[in-house]
């Protein structure tokens, strides 16, 4: 009989791609100043933003479909962290749809939806860096963590058998 072992995904990832939404909603307030009065760098710096919240979009999406499911039947014992996961992923989608909004009329009307992107964009990085913190701490694969928490440590016993549940094996 063969050997049965179970394979971890490499979920460092996971924070890069975190990082990426993360430095590119903190740098909004700059970017949309920048464009005051240039409706050609607005129209630019729209399009990056549609494409940022395009992408966010997806991986949400992608989380909703695969990584949700999957954490809700191999860890129903665990039920409440992955709901409080899930809230927090509504919140975000929200405050996703708010900003795909504002990113467009901002394009189109000017520069007097200017503040009211940066706010809207604001909430968003508040809520998912929350999120994202959350997921990224019950995201580990392994006893060890392949991507360490923001508070340095390795995963509490939670995320470690959450992450067991998870694994493809």
């Amino acid at each position: 009989m063969a050997e049965e072992r179970s394979i971890h995904p490499y979920v460092s990832g996971m924070a890069a791609v975190h990082r990426i939404y993360s430095s590119s909603l903190d740098a909004a307030p700059d970017y949309i100043e920048s464009a005051r009065g240039d409706d050609t760098r607005r129209a630019l710096i729209a399009n990056f933003y549609a494409n940022v919240l395009a992408s966010l979009e997806n991986h949400h999406v992608g989380e909703d479909e695969l990584y949700f499911p999957l954490l809700t039947e191999r860890a129903p014992e665990q039920l409440e962290v992955v709901n409080l996961g899930l809230e927090q992923h509504q919140q975000v989608l929200a405050l996703l749809a708010a900003a795909q909004s504002g990113t467009a009329a901002w394009e189109v009307t000017g520069d007097s939806e200017g503040p009211e992107l940066v706010r809207v964009l604001g909430s968003l990085n508040e809520a998912l860096s929350a999120h994202c913190a959350y997921e990224e701490d019950r995201s580990c694969r392994s006893p060890r963590c392949t991507s360490v928490p923001r508070s340095g440590t390795c995963c509490p016993p939670t995320a470690r058998r959450i992450s067991r549940a998870t694994s493809i094996g």
